[in-house]
């Protein structure tokens, strides 16, 4: 793709709000998590693929890392190469809210504009993004900023090869932008101190001493400062030696993008047909992709005209309202005021406010009883804070 990084974002921000962000933000909201992990899988250049996909799966992180990989490996033994039938345990696991899924399709003709010239742009650009960020009141930035700024000229170097392979730093460059906007996304409507980024090991993720990570954290960075939200966040990704090894510690992790990535690749959904002769694709296209509103799929297109972003649906039913039944009309309302504000976040009402305003409610009160229990499991300040002052003989307490 020759379109630039904040070219692509500004397009695919657009179709994602009009499409899944007000079930993403319902997601992050309801989930209360201030550390989250992403795993990502992708398909490339799959002969039986209707396109190739790069696929993001956001998992709160709330349990200690082992015990998120053992249920994993308890429903999802192989992957989905491995797999000979899909398992109602699977189809459950994946279509459970606690999890939210991102899947970007990519024309598999999208390099035939390209040139090694038009990479050199790119790696250009790049430059000029990272000695434009700002670095103050970051801890050890310049010295990052520092690092960036070298990798990307001894990348430059290696640009000025003929054979120098464009293709593969493109899809590199499509897959750190990617990264960055499903993170961005996340601190847009929540809190984050720390995000896990596990993909699986490919060309895309070792390539050129793992630059990726590099340009996700780049992207993250700028679109972060773009839009007036702190950067600073803790982000864990895979050193290239590990990309390198026999195993990855955290393959459990990228096996649910996998299973994300194996279907909606091969989903034809221009002849309404799904393009693999084995019945579990079509059974996840049918069971997992439909109906799901904590799945986000976009088509990216890029053409001599321009870039553009399109939302991939798959329905049973055609009235749009029955899609929005799954939220309230306050929950539908206060994602348009906060899209309105440019999602700039201001004082949350607390947990206390929420449970005393549907204390006559049980079915809500229940539901912000489980919202504050998991902001506690996963350490949320404020959550531990209301937790406590609900002890029995506090006080404060009595108005509950």
């Amino acid at each position: 793709m020759l379109a630039s990084v904040d070219t692509v974002f500004s397009v695919l921000d657009s179709s994602f709000s009009i499409g899944a962000e007000i079930f993403f933000r319902q997601f992050i909201r309801r989930s209360r998590a201030v550390k989250w992990m992403i795993g990502a899988d992708f398909v490339i250049n799959e002969t039986s693929a209707a396109h190739d996909a790069f696929a993001f799966t956001v998992f709160p992180h709330y349990t200690d890392f082992t015990s998120t990989q053992d249920e994993i490996d308890r429903v999802f033994p192989r992957d989905i190469k491995g797999t000979q039938s899909i398992t109602d345990d699977m189809l459950d696991y994946l279509r459970d809210p606690k999890r939210f899924h991102f899947c970007f399709l990519a024309q598999k003709n999208r390099h035939e504009r390209d040139s090694v010239q038009q990479v050199r742009t790119t790696i250009d650009r790049a430059i000029a993004t990272i000695r434009g960020l700002g670095t103050e009141g970051v801890p050890g930035g310049e010295e990052r900023r520092a690092g960036y700024l070298r990798a990307f000229r001894n990348l430059r170097q290696e640009a000025n090869a003929n054979n120098f392979n464009y293709r593969l730093l493109s899809d590199i460059g499509i897959l750190g932008m990617l990264a960055a906007a499903v993170m961005f996304w996340i601190v847009r409507h929540g809190n984050a101190v720390a995000f896990g980024v596990f993909p699986d090991r490919d060309k895309m993720t070792v390539g050129y001493n793992s630059v990726f990570n590099d340009m996700a954290f780049i992207n993250f960075s700028s679109l972060c400062q773009r839009s007036g939200i702190s950067e600073k966040r803790d982000i864990l990704m895979p050193a290239p030696a590990l990309l390198r090894g026999q195993e990855l510690f955290y393959d459990p992790l990228v096996r649910i993008p996998d299973y994300v990535a194996g279907a909606i690749s091969r989903l034809d959904y221009q002849a309404r047909v799904v393009t693999s002769e084995h019945k579990k694709h079509g059974d996840l296209v049918e069971k997992f992709v439909s109906d799901n509103t904590n799945l986000a799929i976009m088509q990216m297109t890029e053409s001599i005209v321009g870039m553009r972003a399109a939302n991939i649906s798959l329905w049973s039913h055609s009235d749009q309202q029955l899609r929005l039944s799954h939220m309230d009309r306050d929950q539908i309302v206060e994602y348009l005021a906060a899209k309105s504000s440019g999602f700039r976040q201001g004082r949350h009402r607390s947990y206390r406010d929420s449970l005393l305003d549907n204390v006559n409610n049980m079915e809500r009160t229940i539901y912000w009883l489980e919202v504050l229990m998991k902001g506690v499991a996963a350490g949320d300040p404020g959550s531990v804070a209301t937790f406590r002052n609900m002890q029995p003989g506090d006080p404060q307490a009595s108005g509950l």
